[in-house]
């Protein structure tokens, strides 16, 4: 499974919005063609800052995400068979990408120094653009068991991490359609590629989402512990690989 690291998408998305549309200005793709790739495409939003804060008392994990300074262009990442890649203009992009019944989420990246993973996974719903001003908002609401994108390992918290004010930063929207499915307890390394140990797999569905670091749909939250509970881990059945804890999230070789 391919990886991309978060430098590198955060590099190639700032060479297709140079390409593309400023504030107001129009994109070469129509929203039609960008949202074709499904929940099997990535939308990026970037900005040159920002606020997240607190919608009131009565909704600990609900705020308002201000982008500022925010481009005109929504680059997308497509990892179908096409691996196509493009942009469009953001004021034709959010009225179809928010037109279906289930509220897309999103990771909300800084990406100046200082601020580098203090990250957050949101559910995001009533956009409102302004080209004019360069600003977009959303109500975001804290899903706090989501790995952020870039993150390699962090603890599940009530509190989000994002800062109340930040600079530049990465918006990495999807959709939430992957079908829920029956994960594969990752045991540690072993092989000439350093590779990870397949100990086996749940016996139980659990929910997948898509992730944008791996370009695919994995579990929605690491489920390592079910492992341990359910023998699969913890112990040298499956092999030596497998006595330590386990993870469902597949890791890199290497």
């Amino acid at each position: 499974m391919k990886s991309w690291s978060l430098s590198w998408v955060v590099a190639g998305t700032c060479l297709l919005v140079a390409g593309g549309a400023r504030a107001g200005e129009k994109a070469p793709q129509s929203a039609q063609s960008a949202l074709a790739g499904g929940e099997m495409a990535t939308y990026v939003q970037t900005a040159s800052h920002g606020t997240f804060k607190p919608v009131g008392k009565g909704k600990p994990n609900e705020y308002l995400l201000t982008l500022q300074d925010v481009s005109g262009s929504t680059v997308y990442f497509s990892s179908g068979s096409e691996r196509a890649a493009g942009v469009v203009a953001t004021e034709e992009f959010l009225p179809p990408f928010f037109a279906g019944a289930r509220p897309p989420t999103a990771s909300v990246n800084p990406t100046s120094p200082g601020q580098l993973g203090r990250s957050v996974v949101v559910e995001l719903s009533d956009p409102r653009y302004n080209a004019r001003r360069g600003t977009l908002t959303y109500r975001a609401k804290v899903l706090a068991d989501r790995r952020p994108v870039g993150a390699a390992s962090w603890l599940p918290t009530a509190a989000p991490s994002l800062p109340a004010s930040f600079e530049a930063v990465s918006l990495f929207l999807h959709f939430e359609s992957c079908p829920d499915g029956y994960p594969t307890c990752w045991g540690t390394p072993s092989g000439a590629q350093n590779c990870p140990t397949a100990c086996g797999g749940l016996n139980e569905k659990v929910g997948y989402c898509w992730h944008t670091e791996s370009l695919s749909c994995e579990p929605c939250s690491d489920d390592g512990y079910k492992c341990a509970e359910q023998g699969i881990c913890g112990n040298a059945i499956n092999g030596p690989e497998c006595v330590g804890s386990c993870s469902t999230y597949h890791q890199n070789c290497g």
